[in-house]
């Protein structure tokens, strides 16, 4: 069995480690594909987030879907498949605008 998109949760993990150094998280394998697990604090309140990549990359980008489970929403974003252009910062301004602004499910 393969692993997809090994290298942009260890990217990810690798970021979020030196950026938010007193936040949890912690990464998955599940099913084939790798599920990022972490917490952020927004408004004064520390929301659980889950992101996952199950789908080969397309186009160059790795679609990538990041749910709120507290709140039951997710947003679907690409992200680079090039580890140098693989930013935290995306899946950080992503839960922000999951809690700020708010989606439905599958959104």
């Amino acid at each position: 069995m393969k692993i997809e998109n090994m290298k942009l949760f260890t990217e990810y993990e690798r970021q979020f480690k030196r950026k938010f150094p007193g936040l949890k998280y912690y990464t998955v394998p599940s099913n084939g594909y790798m599920t990022f697990h972490f917490e952020y604090l927004i408004n004064g309140t520390v929301y659980g987030f889950r992101l996952e990549a199950r789908h080969q990359p397309k186009n160059g980008d790795i679609e990538v879907e990041l749910t709120c489970p507290s709140r039951g929403m997710t947003v679907k974003f690409d992200e680079s498949r090039k580890p140098m252009e693989m930013n935290i910062d995306n899946a950080i301004n992503a839960a922000i605008y999951i809690i700020e602004v708010g989606v439905p499910e599958n959104g």
